[in-house]
């Protein structure tokens, strides 16, 4: 009755407050145990050898106890016990091997899991098609790929091993004693079942308030606009801003202060009573024991047995808030990067690069919106190859939009966007980049090498192609002036920082070195001096010459050469042509190529000087 009693209050208290939990556990070990067999074994194995450690642990005080019992029985001039004594040995021994065996295991398959979880997740974060990236944070990703598979794997290292063994101990012992006393041994169940009920309490009601889930919401938004922030500290410093004035930034920082005050005042009083509750039990047993010792219901030593056994039963269960906690945050990180995983990859088609017979692009009612606003309406044009086309319009136009979209970092509602008359979806991923090379005005540099960072246009590549490719993008004078050449190591925290257009010359280089026949230059020169500039396109024309180009611009004269110039404005192309036949036409390139002119003729000039003048050096435009 007693036991059946302490079951339903268990499943009332503790198992249905975390039932969409514990719910959770059997698909996250089944995922785990696919990633990584063995790990999963031994984590098994040292869960096993937990609970060996946790059996034998309150053995060494019940030989305690019959040697006590026996001094007590025969007097202080008996010599001590010598089978006790051994067994004790042997117990302490034995515990302590299970229990360093176990976490050895424990740890070994956490880094093992964690690290298959992580290889798991990049592999299929590399398959996802380009335009899922625009609508996530670097500071999300990044989240879900460190933070949250370290909770799962410190959940896995410290938690697992930990539990099984404070469950079983005072289970084991609670049984024992009932054999010995079951007054005593019904006082300390009600006392364990009291602690667990607090604590049950506790996670039912940070359920009821939704608690865990806004903590981790808010906690991924500190993430993203923490790695916003830094990636705008120079912005910040330039105009002497701080972190308060930086609002997003402070808001997610005052966000997630609130949720952890929250969090402390959702668990300050059940937490103290708690701790009461499992630190004077020592208390509650002496008095009850010397009660029923008074009224000659028990003998002084199973009193002794009870103290000596009972207080080693509370001391697991303050593992039992720890469990708890990083159980919700391991689920909470299990759930986002299965939510990650659950996003469909990029549908490979069955096309081949060598199927292309004529490398001419073709959009065909392009048509794309964002939150209710058109971006791009029925855009439609064709590039034949061995051409040169621009498009060009003013800010807002939908320029870059049209080109993330042909890049595939954009998805269209509807249209159609083909090489050589096949749709690019049609083809895999590696034929489709064989296809189609892509520099836009902003280009990552790798941590690595100058060559490494132009070799990822082909990594088959050697050196001399390497060069080759630097050259046409006339970048190879200043890598030679760099401190080890094109062995400079490159990148974020490296030896040597780019400036924006010597990254634009690698990425050029990357371009030349792939040599794909539809290159697509996104503002690829927008941070080259004009003299710079004009070496680059030199460079450049021999290995574009047979190429389809598609060039986004900002700067007209250096696309008044092409074969045909696209206008765009307000989503659509208003216009096309020559840039002789447009500027007849008197329309929107018309009025921005005027505009141009008349920007170009700004000056700073300064006034003359002298006492009929006024100040010195002033300067007008």
């Amino acid at each position: 009755m007693v036991f059946w009693w302490h079951d339903v209050f268990l499943w009332k208290n503790l198992l249905l407050p975390a039932k969409e939990t514990l719910m959770k556990l059997p698909y996250a070990a089944t995922w785990l145990s696919e990633l990584h067999p063995d790990g999963m074994r031994q984590l098994c194995v040292g869960t096993i050898l937990a609970v060996l450690g946790a059996v034998l642990l309150p053995v060494p005080i019940f030989m305690g106890w019959l040697v006590l019992k026996h001094f007590l029985a025969e007097g202080t001039a008996t010599g001590l016990p010598a089978i006790p004594c051994l067994i004790a040995l042997a117990a302490v021994i034995a515990s302590s091997v299970c229990r360093i065996a176990s976490a050895v295991l424990s740890h070994k398959a956490a880094f093992s899991l964690s690290s298959a979880i992580s290889a798991a997740v990049l592999d299929h974060v590399g398959k996802l098609p380009l335009h899922w990236f625009s609508g996530r944070s670097t500071g999300e990703l990044k989240k879900m790929l460190t933070h949250d598979v370290s909770q799962m794997e410190d959940f896995i290292a410290h938690n697992i091993t930990d539990f099984v063994a404070s469950l079983v101990l005072p289970v084991i012992c609670i049984i024992a004693l009932f054999f010995v006393s079951w007054p005593m041994a019904l006082l300390l169940l009600a006392i364990v079942a009291t602690a667990i009920g607090i604590h049950a309490s506790s996670i039912r009601n940070a359920q009821k308030t939704d608690l865990y889930d806004r903590y981790a919401r808010s906690m991924s938004l500190l993430h993203a606009d923490a790695v916003e922030f830094v990636q705008g500290m120079p912005d910040i410093k330039i105009f002497n801003r701080s972190a308060e004035s930086f609002s997003r930034m402070q808001s997610a920082i005052d966000q997630f202060r609130t949720m952890q005050v929250e969090m402390r005042d959702a668990f300050k009083y059940r937490w103290t009573a708690f701790l009461t509750v499992t630190t004077f039990p020592f208390v509650l047993l002496a008095l009850s024991g010397a009660a029923l010792h008074l009224a000659n219901a028990i003998p002084l030593e199973k009193i002794m047995l009870f103290l000596m056994l009972g207080i080693i039963i509370f001391a697991p269960l303050n593992r039992l808030v720890r469990f708890t906690s990083s159980l919700f945050k391991a689920i909470s990180g299990y759930m986002a990067l299965r939510q990650l995983m659950n996003v469909p990859a990029q549908q490979a088609g069955l096309r081949k690069h060598s199927e292309i017979e004529s490398a001419d692009l073709e959009v065909n009612g392009l048509r794309v919106s964002y939150e209710g606003k058109t971006i791009l309406n029925d855009v439609s044009f064709r590039i034949e190859p061995g051409t040169v086309t621009a498009i060009v319009g003013p800010s807002g136009s939908g320029k870059s939009t049209l080109a993330a979209v042909i890049a595939g970092m954009e998805e269209a509602e509807s249209g159609r966007i083909s090489i050589g008359g096949i749709a690019l979806e049609d083809f895999s991923y590696p034929e489709l980049s064989k296809s189609m090379a892509v520099v836009f005005q902003q280009p990552f540099i790798f941590s690595g090498t100058v060559a490494e960072n132009i070799r990822l246009g082909s990594d088959q590549a050697g050196d001399k192609a390497v060069r080759d490719a630097a050259r046409m993008a006339h970048c190879d004078h200043f890598i030679e002036t760099l401190p080890r050449g094109y062995d400079t190591l490159i990148g974020a925290g490296q030896e040597v920082h780019l400036s924006a257009g010597q990254r634009q010359r690698i990425a050029l280089a990357r371009m030349a070195l792939k040599n794909a026949p539809v290159v697509l230059l996104d503002e690829a020169t927008a941070f080259a001096d004009p003299e710079s500039e004009a070496e680059i396109q030199q460079g450049l024309s021999a290995l574009l010459s047979d190429k389809t180009v598609l060039v986004i611009a900002h700067r007209l004269p250096s696309i008044a050469r092409s074969n045909c110039i696209l206008v765009m404005e307000n989503g659509r192309i208003c216009e096309r042509g020559r840039h002789e036949e447009l500027l007849a036409a008197k329309g929107t390139y018309a009025r921005m190529w005027e505009a141009y002119a008349s920007a170009r003729s700004w000056r700073i000039a300064t006034l003359p000087t002298g006492p009929n003048h006024g100040k010195e050096g002033a300067a007008v435009c």
